[in-house]
């Protein structure tokens, strides 16, 4: 589930009309359209809190930026270094990262067996918007 998204969706907020590797005030930047799976639907309840992730992927600690938001899905996102979690550790043009969502129902950030979930890799830089689908369970 890593097709391209080549518009946002009703009610989403719109994405910057700027080149894929860039984001207002020349940072880098992931798009993401956030959906879920018809199995993951029923699991999903309004009200819950959608988590995303931009991480390297093997590389243990902080990831490179997190979203949380309160939405319903689908969604469109887009995060840059303005998510970053760690001063000095953002998002750069070039880089290959696995950019994973969780959908929580009580706002818990902490991944938790039973947690809907889905990732796909990404690159900075070239990839543009993709679709990522909430498509499993954590275990």
């Amino acid at each position: 589930p890593s097709e391209d998204v080549s518009a946002s969706r009703a009610g989403a907020a719109p994405v910057a009309a700027v080149g894929p590797d860039q984001a207002v005030g020349g940072a880098a930047r992931v798009q993401v359209e956030v959906s879920a799976s018809a199995a993951m639907r029923q699991r999903i309840q309004s009200g819950g809190v959608l988590f995303v992730f931009v991480r390297v992927p093997g590389q243990p600690g902080p990831p490179l930026a997190v979203k949380r938001v309160s939405v319903d899905l689908p969604v469109t996102l887009e995060l840059t270094a303005r998510d970053s979690m760690v001063p000095g550790l953002e998002i750069q043009a070039g880089q290959s990262v696995e950019v994973s969502a969780k959908w929580s129902k009580d706002g818990v950030a902490t991944p938790r067996a039973g947690d809907p979930i889905g990732s796909i890799p990404y690159k900075v830089g070239q990839d543009g918007l993709k679709s990522l689908v909430i498509d499993e369970l954590s275990r």
